[in-house]
């Protein structure tokens, strides 16, 4: 009776079942921790076969049946229906083949009467006494003392079985040892399965662990050379899969990764890596040449590893350079995790790691696996082990990734094609077990011959992803202490705190004055605010301003008047609404791996009263980059003037998908969307370079900067100095610029900065800032949601 003890006390329960294991997950209030860990390792006390056990009983085994048919009936999600698929594909025998959901006709095929009810229970309680001490990882997080837990532990699950019975079905084992996913000799048939919106293309291979292919499971799991080469393939940068195919018209008209590749599941015989692409309709009509562009990519990394970056740089090899950016990145989350693990995540992480002193670190940093001997594990807890991936580990994850290459052939692949129109020549297929229904294509013999020998030049258009030169190599904060500020007990008290903004008592905004600086240039933000040693952190409800953490971050914010906003026109505010997109697409593919990098940007408009509107331009990234960041992005910023000819009328789409539709909106949106219709290239041009004249008159007296992190007051205006001189305004001569500056009254400070300072960044480019989105890094490390805030 767990769930129903559970319940009142706000807790849950839970169970999931992976292809090799099964994980169990309990949480509940402090209070009740004695109780609720007795009652969960009494869920798992032994099983005798003889024995008549309660929780195996016909009806017991009935209702949870009926349970999970009640989630099969819900409807099969995406990721489901892969899977599926892929059970489908899977090589007669293999136990793949029959792992997936379940449902009323999987898990009682022969009906659900007394005598077949009586027959699952019996082989649910088999299955369950191979569930041993010894192959159980058991992870508790816990505000408890260890001293507490551990004799608690001992007495709840003393009663897990230690000792299994025979083994009854050892061929099943030997099964599971094969290659799921084996070559055919040609290229399988295409899958079609029909999708009412969101085209895309999948290509799913098997990674054996055997001598053939030269892979070893525990280099594979030290190494993690899927995750170095989802980054090469799934890169989002100049010269790139992703950046050929949305020029070619074949990607969805929007920002984001499009291009996303990770391994869904890994066992201890075999590894699932899979490349996703969505399509836009004419990439729809044109999959086959994208699977071609594919095939010849994977053809040109197995041939020519030594390759020029889009930049002209020199010949690097693009395999050792995949791995050492994502193990900087894999590095730079290990030393400021954003959050501990949860204790589900740790127990999964704890089944690969070699040993007990690798619980934590093993699933999250690459190694080679003579570091994973137990006699030198340890040593990775120390020094600069500790923090920075070692040249032995990317050596190897370099060795590893090209062996993994060789597994990536069109003769192995498995194509799904997610289509929303009938594919002419598909023959229907309906797997009886789950009702789903697809169309298999077979592919003809020229387009075959043209993927099996397809040379490495048919991807003569790829570069290797330029060098990263934004990872942070930081290891701890140098931030000055914090002063307290008598002003902010009472904002926190009542819960009001200042335009909208919660100040903790140890942060405190300073106001600079530029005359005391001798850095600043001749023309400077009248209101330059510094909030060294604390950060903004941005929730769902409210925002915050408290110390740092361990993470040393830097936040630029400027603040930029600019009267030609508030007189804009309707051709005007449409003009800047093309240039704003335009910006985001210009910018998204260079400045791909800063994101990565955790550096983040935004170019906002806003209206601060009915008589003053600007442009703010901010600005994120760790202190040892943040400069160079904000220099280049702004350099970037800057120097836009609109959209490129060949991607006027991808960013007209773009902006017109945006307009409300609300029927407030429709008088007002409609006048917008007839002038997006009919802008040119010029008129954003024009509006661009109105935009930065606007500015100039009001950069003087009216511009406000904010800079917060860990970072100095002489710092925190050497970086101002630097951003502000790539902007393209006037120095000296501003103040001839225009007369209608002097006729406005001057700035009038409050106590802290103002609202337009402290608002939430969208951080809307270059993409989304989350690894478990951006690249190949979707599950990097297995860490998704916690490699970064």
């Amino acid at each position: 009776q767990l769930e129903t003890w559970l319940e009142p006390r706000s807790g849950q329960s839970n169970g999931f079942t992976g292809f090799e294991s099964a994980l169990f997950t309990l949480s509940c209030g402090v209070e009740d921790w004695s109780d609720a860990l007795r009652r969960f390792g009494h869920c798992f006390r032994r099983t005798d076969m003889a024995d008549t056990d309660s929780r195996f009983r016909a009806e017991a085994v009935h209702r949870e049946v009926l349970r999970i048919n009640g989630e099969f009936q819900d409807g099969l999600s995406a990721g489901l229906r892969s899977l599926q698929l892929l059970r489908y594909r899977t090589v007669e025998d293999h136990p793949l083949r029959s792992f997936g959901p379940g449902s009323l006709k999987t898990l009682l095929p022969r009906g659900n009467g007394k005598q077949e009810l009586e027959a699952l229970a019996r082989l649910s309680q088999e299955l369950f006494s191979h569930m041993l001490a010894e192959q159980s990882t058991l992870a508790i997080v816990s505000p408890l003392p260890s001293s507490k837990l551990r004799p608690a532990v001992a007495d709840a699950f003393q009663g897990l079985n230690a000792v299994a019975p025979p083994v009854t079905w050892p061929g099943r084992r030997l099964a599971a040892m094969a290659d799921p996913l084996p070559s055919t000799g040609q290229v399988p048939p295409c899958f079609v399965v029909q999708s009412r919106e969101n085209p895309g293309i999948s290509f799913t291979w098997s990674i054996p662990f055997s001598a053939t292919s030269g892979i070893d499971a525990a280099s594979y799991r030290a190494s993690k050379p899927l995750v170095a080469l989802a980054h090469l393939v799934a890169h989002q940068g100049p010269g790139s899969l992703s950046c050929w195919l949305q020029k070619q018209g074949w990607l969805p008209d929007n920002l984001g990764p499009k291009v996303t590749a990770q391994a869904p599941f890994s066992t201890q015989s075999f590894a699932i890596w899979e490349l996703k692409i969505k399509l836009s309709q004419q990439g729809l009509q044109n999959w086959s040449s994208v699977a071609t562009a594919v095939s010849g990519l994977l053809a040109a990394l197995r041939r020519r590893r030594y390759v020029r970056d889009a930049q002209g740089g020199p010949q690097r090899d693009a395999l050792r350079q995949a791995v050492d950016e994502v193990s900087a990145l894999a590095d730079i989350a290990w030393r400021f995790p954003p959050r501990p693990p949860l204790s589900s995540e740790l127990a999964v992480d704890m089944r690969s790691a070699p040993r007990p002193a690798a619980y934590v670190f093993a699933s999250r940093r690459f190694f080679a696996v003579r570091e994973w001997d137990k006699e030198k594990v340890p040593n990775a807890l120390q020094g600069r082990a500790a923090r920075f991936t070692s040249t032995l580990a990317q050596e190897e994850a370099t060795t590893e990734v090209a062996k993994v290459l060789e597994c990536l052939v069109p003769d192995r692949a498995r194509l799904t094609l997610w289509s929303t129109v009938p594919q002419p020549g598909a023959q229907q297929r309906r797997d009886s077990n789950l009702d789903l229904e697809f169309g298999e294509l077979p592919l003809d013999s020229s387009l075959q011959r043209t993927w099996l020998d397809t040379p490495d030049v048919a991807a003569q258009w790829w570069r290797a992803p330029p060098l990263n030169v934004y990872l942070s190599k930081a290891t701890k904060i140098t931030k000055p202490a914090a002063e307290a500020d008598p002003l902010i007990p009472e904002s926190i008290k009542n819960k009001k705190g200042f335009n909208g903004v919660l100040w903790s008592e140890a942060c405190r905004a300073r106001l600079v004055e530029p005359k005391t600086l001798k850095s600043m240039p001749s023309v400077v933000p009248p209101a330059l605010w510094v909030v060294p040693g604390c950060v903004y952190v941005s929730g769902q409800f409210n925002e915050r301003v408290e110390p740092l953490g361990e993470e040393p971050v830097v936040t630029l914010t400027l603040w930029l008047p600019a009267r030609c906003i508030t007189e804009a026109s309707v051709k005007s505010r449409a003009a800047g609404r093309m240039w704003l997109k335009s910006l985001q697409v210009a910018l998204e593919s260079p400045f791909f791996g800063a994101a990565l990098a955790g550096c983040r940007w935004e170019c906002a408009f806003f209206t601060t009263s009915p008589y003053e509107a600007g442009m703010r331009l901010s600005f994120q990234a760790f202190s040892d980059s943040v400069s160079s960041f904000a220099t280049d992005a702004a350099l970037a910023i800057a120097q836009h003037a609109g959209p490129a000819p060949e991607d006027l009328e991808l960013v007209r789409r773009m902006a017109l998908a945006e307009l409300k539709t609300s029927r407030d909106a429709d008088k007002a949106q409609g006048e917008v969307k007839t002038a997006l219709e009919q802008l040119q290239g010029k008129d954003i041009r024009n509006e661009s370079q109105a935009l930065w004249r606007s500015v100039a008159e009001s950069l003087e007296g009216y511009s406000q900067a904010l800079v917060a992190g860990a970072i100095t007051e002489d710092e925190a205006a050497e970086l101002v100095r630097l951003v502000l001189s790539t902007l393209p305004v006037p120095g000296s001569d501003v103040s001839d610029a225009s007369d209608a500056s002097d006729a406005r009254p001057p700035l009038e400070l409050g106590p802290r900065p103002a609202a337009v300072l402290t608002r939430r960044p969208s951080w809307q480019g270059p993409v989304a800032q989350s690894l478990c989105r951006a690249s190949g890094l979707p599950a990097l490390l297995d860490v998704c949601g916690r490699a970064m805030k």
